[in-house]
């Protein structure tokens, strides 16, 4: 990793080049480096990044990154010959961080990537708000989460997209957005999702939005977890999304845990494929909540619309 210092507290920025890096390509003073271990140390590319940079700099492990990283620093993740091995957890407290992986499309398992084994850690804790993640894998191999938002105090306005989440069917959740505390304004877009013991995602912020995703659910798993009651945290939106399952009777696609006031949940645009009946597609097919989604239940008949009850 390379740390230079933060942009906001030094107006006059001189850029460093990378030698032998990326033609034309400039690090302002607020971008740090993760290279991999395996990589910077015998790679050519990698060597280079961390001889044009000054002593002390460049970091091997994200979670150092995380933990120094000040208020909009930029952390970039470099693919390498393996996925990180997380023993400790990645915890973001700066606002305004930005996080970007090299992954090059979010269907896309391996490096680079966070990645748990029998190890039990959340591999990312986000405590700073307005932050962004995109182009990494998130490998969730113990009972716990890839990405955590609101265990302490309010985290508004993360933006996650781009990322590839595999839970090994021993992870709990891909995100948990609003564990303890509401995560407001949370947008989770364009990412894959696969084989979390409980859910893919559980949304529990208000105003937050699940868009344009993809979910393979496994058996009796389910895809989205849409938590809040009543009034509470409210205006929640799950768009667009894709949602297959093998196991047909006791998977869901979307689960509406509770019971949100009429108005205050808008799903639409979703696709389900091989699930059993509209209620296993969308749990609480509800007046209020649905907007037109589409369901291939498996029976052999064409698609068709999922009815509100």
């Amino acid at each position: 990793m390379i740390r230079n210092a933060n942009i906001a507290t030094n107006a006059a920025i001189s850029p460093t080049k990378i030698a032998g890096g990326i033609d034309n390509y400039f690090i302002p003073n607020n971008v740090r480096r993760v290279a991999q271990p395996e990589s910077w140390t015998g790679g050519n590319y990698y060597r280079k990044i961390v001889d044009s940079m000054p002593s002390g700099m460049v970091y091997n492990e994200v979670h150092l990154a995380c933990a120094d990283a000040d208020e909009a620093d930029v952390i970039y993740v470099h693919a390498g010959d393996a996925v990180y091995l997380s023993d400790a957890v990645s915890t973001i407290t700066a606002p305004r961080v930005k996080l970007f992986g090299q992954q090059a499309h979010p269907g896309l398992w391996g490096s680079p990537s966070f990645h748990s084994h029998a190890t039990d850690v959340i591999l990312l804790n986000v405590l700073g708000n307005q932050c962004e993640i995109a182009g990494l894998g998130f490998h969730v191999q113990a009972a716990n989460k890839g990405i955590q938002l609101g265990e302490t105090s309010v985290v508004w306005r993360t933006y996650i997209h781009d990322c590839f989440f595999g839970g090994n069917a021993t992870g709990t959740y891909g995100v948990d957005a609003g564990c303890t505390y509401d995560a407001p304004y949370t947008v989770i877009a364009n990412c894959k999702f696969e084989d979390f013991a409980t859910a893919n995602i559980r949304l529990n912020a208000h105003h937050s939005m699940v868009i344009g995703t993809i979910h393979v659910v496994y058996t009796a798993k389910i895809g989205v977890e849409y938590v809040p009651n009543g009034g509470d945290r409210p205006y929640g939106q799950i768009l667009d999304n894709r949602f297959s399952t093998s196991d047909a009777t006791n998977a869901y696609g979307i689960k509406v845990t509770n019971t949100p006031t009429a108005g205050l949940v808008f799903i639409d645009g979703n696709r389900f494929s091989y699930f059993h009946g509209d209620d296993h597609a969308i749990s609480k097919v509800t007046s209020g909540y649905l907007g037109c989604n589409w369901l291939d239940d498996g029976t052999g008949a064409d698609g068709s619309p999922i009815q509100i009850a």
